[in-house]
């Protein structure tokens, strides 16, 4: 199989709802991007959506109803590097190793199998 992280330089998390948009640009992709996401938080994306048992995406009405405004390229390129430096910090590695620290040590802490200076000792150790 493909290494898609190989790839894209970043972590890849595939679903049902995959759709891959040509964009022309890295910096289109990126406004994209940030323009679909915003569709699903405020939950604007499911006008868009068909299928009951696994709803998918149709990108068909979408690409021919949804009314956007392009910015220049200019300001497309500035709010890349913006958003270029998110990312990196999102994705980083110490990001990854904080979350993960996270995901598997807060259970144990609320569950009371952890002590807060074994938690506080582990983290240490993790991020020296």
């Amino acid at each position: 199989g493909t290494d898609f992280e190989s790839i894209y330089g970043k972590p890849v998390i595939f679903s049902n709802f995959v759709k891959r948009l040509w964009c022309g640009s890295p910096a289109k992709a990126i406004f994209v991007d940030r323009l679909l996401s915003e569709m699903r938080h405020s939950r604007e994306i499911w006008n868009y959506i068909n299928g009951t048992s696994v709803p998918n995406l149709d990108e068909k009405l979408l690409l021919s109803t949804k009314k956007i405004v392009v910015p220049t390229n200019g300001v497309l390129e500035s709010f890349e590097q913006i958003a270029r430096a998110i990312y990196n910090k999102l994705y980083s590695q110490h990001a990854q190793t904080l979350t993960s620290l996270r995901d598997t040590l807060l259970p144990r802490l609320i569950s009371g199998k952890l002590r807060l200076s074994e938690a506080e000792n582990t983290i240490a150790e993790a991020i020296a």
